[in-house]
Formats: structure tokens, C-alpha cells, sequence
């Protein structure tokens, strides 16, 4: 009998990628205003047919917006939808055809200067980045600008996965590995990089972290933050990333430091961190990530309990 592992397939092109890049390669050559509407028919697309992330996101909403009626929170969940693939297609677009033209022209940084002055002078910075639609297209921006360290991983065999990861990294950078040591971001952080930081996610229970109100209501929050930048003695410096007014546009906006930040306090910092991005999330709602699963972490149950909300 023949044990030996047969991998002959091992090496062989992934058949829907190789039909997905082609499609890339003919749709981001198109007009950005044009992609912008294609996205949005994408999203509504999206909307319909992926149960699991719509129902995450109405979940969601209705954690943190229980003043709606259901029609309106409805009607949030649709625009949210539309948003997101919308800013799926210009950042595919924007990024990926004439990409340095197409950055200058539909992304505009808002009150960069104190930014670029803590970056000329060598000092630490981590950029906060909430997860808002524009994120993609403002590190991609910054990039171009100048060199940023981000979080990666090996993108998946899903071809939008693999797209938004490639340009992600395509001007350079420092790319750290999620499962890498910190010291490798210690370092570079020191040295006058700037860490472009996503804080808002759920990671799990196995990820240190403290429970702090969003919206209210208990969630699950990283400390992260607060560690690194005591470590690296670094100003926090929030951007938030949203739609401009014109189609296909997007405004990155650079907000003051963040002040008697970090503290001694892990809780109070946390907490100070939620309630900046409640603030903006709260003028901008329907431009925020709710697919993903903010509240799956429970004080009580851990992950099964807070994994019963989202079924």
C-alpha cells in the first residue's frame, strides 16, 4: 500500500483567481465615479446574498442603535452595504490602475501637518485607525507618502482577499507579521515609522483584553494600544477615513493627539479609545465595519455566549 502524499496539485493556479484577476485587471481601468456605482450595486448584491455578514451587521446596529425602528435601521443596513462595496471598487480602482495619479486625485488628507511635522522629526507615532470605508485607500495613500508599518497576513485564496492585500503593500513599507514577536514593531516604531493600528476588532478571547462599553454596551476591547505605546513612548495620532462629498472621493482626516495618552490605566485607556470611535462612528454610521463581529467576546460565556448573538 502506498502511503506517499500525492501533491502534484500542490503547485497548480487556482483557477477561480486566475479568472478573478483577469476580471480585476479589465474593471480598474474604468472611470472612478463609474466603479463607484458599480460598488454600490455590488454591495446591494452583497446585502442580499451574504446571510452570515448581514446578519452580523444588523446584529450589530441593533446593539448600538436601539433608538431606531427596525425600518430605519433597515434602511442603515442597506446604505452600509452600498458603502462598503462601493469602497471596495474605488479602492480596487484608485490602487490598482495608475495608482500614484489616481491617490493624489481622489484622496485627500485634512489636517495632516501635525503628522508630517511628529514624522520629519523622527518622533514615535501609531496612526489609530478605525475601521471605517476609506482605510484601505488612506494607508495606501500614506504609503505613497511615506513609508508606514502595518499588521499583515498571508492573504486568502479569495481573490478580493488577495487583491486589497497586494496593493495594501505595493509602495513599500514595513509589512509585521500578526504572529510575529513584538519587538520586531518595537523597533521599527522607535526608529521614527510610523504603525498604521486597526484597534476595534474582537480578536478572542486568547488576545489580551479588558471589557469596556461601545455603544453602551460591553465589548471586548484590545489593549494593545496602550502597551505599545508605552513601550515606544508614541503619540497617538487618530485618522478617520470616510466618503467626500463627490463620487468616488475620500477624505482622510487626521485628528489632534491623543492627550494623557497612555496611562498607567488599562481600563480608563481602553475606555477613552471606544468612546473616540463611538464619537465618530456616531456622525458617520452607516460608513462604519459592523460585518464584523464586535460584540462575539462576553464577560459572561466568553466567545460561545457573545457567538449566540450573531446566529
Amino acid at each position: 500500500m502506498n502511503d506517499q502524499i500525492d501533491d502534484s496539485n500542490k503547485d497548480k493556479p487556482y483557477l477561480p483567481n486566475i479568472i478573478g484577476r483577469s476580471f480585476l485587471w479589465v474593471i480598474v481601468r474604468l472611470p472612478v465615479p463609474l466603479l463607484s456605482i458599480i460598488g454600490q450595486g455590488f454591495g446591494l448584491l452583497f446585502y442580499i446574498l451574504d446571510y452570515r455578514r448581514t446578519n452580523y451587521a444588523r446584529v450589530n446596529l441593533g446593539i448600538c442603535f436601539p433608538e431606531l425602528s427596525d425600518k430605519a435601521r433597515k434602511k442603515l443596513l442597506i446604505k452600509h452595504f452600498k458603502n462598503l462595496g462601493q469602497s471596495l471598487f474605488c479602492t480596487l480602482g484608485i490602487t490598482w490602475y495608475r495608482p500614484r495619479k489616481r491617490l493624489a486625485k481622489y484622496v485627500n488628507f485634512i489636517n495632516m501637518e501635525a503628522l508630517e511635522q511628529e514624522i520629519k522629526n523622527k518622533t514615535p507615532v501609531i496612526i489609530l485607525a478605525p475601521h471605517f470605508v476609506g482605510l484601505e485607500l488612506a494607508l495606501s495613500r500614506l504609503a505613497m507618502t511615506f513609508t508606514v508599518a502595518g499588521m499583515y497576513r498571508p492573504p486568502r485564496k479569495n481573490i478580493l482577499h488577495w487583491a486589497v492585500d497586494y496593493k495594501r503593500r505595493q509602495f513599500g513599507g514595513v509589512p509585521i507579521e500578526n504572529d510575529s514577536y513584538l519587538k520586531k514593531l518595537i523597533r521599527v516604531i522607535r526608529a521614527g515609522t510610523p504603525f498604521f493600528y486597526l484597534p476595534d476588532l474582537d480578536q478572542g478571547r486568547h488576545v489580551q483584553h479588558v471589557y469596556v462599553p461601545f455603544f453602551g454596551h460591553p465589548a471586548a476591547t484590545i489593549t494593545a494600544l496602550n502597551r505599545i505605546a508605552v513601550m515606544t513612548r508614541a503619540k497617538v495620532i487618530p485618522c478617520i477615513a470616510c466618503k467626500a462629498s463627490k463620487a468616488g472621493h475620500y477624505d482622510v482626516t487626521f485628528l489632534p493627539a491623543m492627550e494623557n495618552f497612555p496611562t498607567k490605566d488599562l481600563l480608563a485607556d481602553a475606555n477613552k479609545m471606544n468612546r473616540l470611535v463611538e464619537e465618530h462612528v456616531r456622525k458617520r454610521p452607516a460608513e462604519y465595519f459592523w460585518i464584523h463581529r464586535r460584540f462575539k467576546t462576553q464577560e459572561s460565556g466568553g466567545q460561545k455566549n457573545g457567538r449566540a448573538l450573531y446566529k
